[in-house]
């Protein structure tokens, strides 16, 4: 296990999967690597949003 230092949340290797009617898991799709923690929702004000008063923030799109 890896923990981020600057945000002291762990590394984990995301998966995707779907669930059984036993209340498992099949695991579809697996990134076979630790990815960096992201914990907080990020996101930018433009001005084009803030002058469109959507009231709604723009999220960060990760990939």
């Amino acid at each position: 296990m890896q923990v981020d230092p600057e945000n002291c949340h762990c590394y984990l290797d995301p998966r995707i999967g779907r669930s059984r009617s036993d209340g498992g898991f099949d695991i579809i799709a697996d990134a076979g690597v630790a990815t960096r923690p992201d914990p907080y929702l990020v996101w930018r004000e433009t001005q084009d949003s803030a002058q469109a008063g959507s009231g709604r923030p723009r999220l960060k799109v990760v990939s």
